[in-house]
């Protein structure tokens, strides 16, 4: 199962679009804004706080169900939430 979702990480990471993506999670630091793509189910069952932060956009959510819910997070280093994403999809990080 592990490499399985090592597959649904890599394809977060390689830009691969999917209807199962659906959740955008837009990180801002300094100059620097990066959108990741994920499935919401993984990334709220890795983090309480992120679970919230999920519902809440989820509620507030009022645009087409087939666009994805945004959650934004500011200060976050991209690279280093990829780093939480890849321990959220693999339970492993490099």
């Amino acid at each position: 199962m592990n490499d399985d979702m090592q597959n649904l990480f890599d394809e977060n990471s390689n830009g691969f679009q999917s209807p199962l993506h659906d959740l955008l999670v837009k990180t801002n630091f300094g100059d620097v804004t990066k959108i990741f793509q994920v499935h919401a189910f993984i990334l709220a069952n890795s983090s309480t706080e992120l679970a919230a932060m999920i519902q809440k956009s989820k509620s507030e959510h009022i645009a087409s169900k087939s666009d994805p819910i945004t959650i934004e997070l500011d200060d976050v280093r991209p690279e280093l939430f990829e780093q939480c994403l890849k321990y959220a999809y693999t339970h492993s990080c490099d």
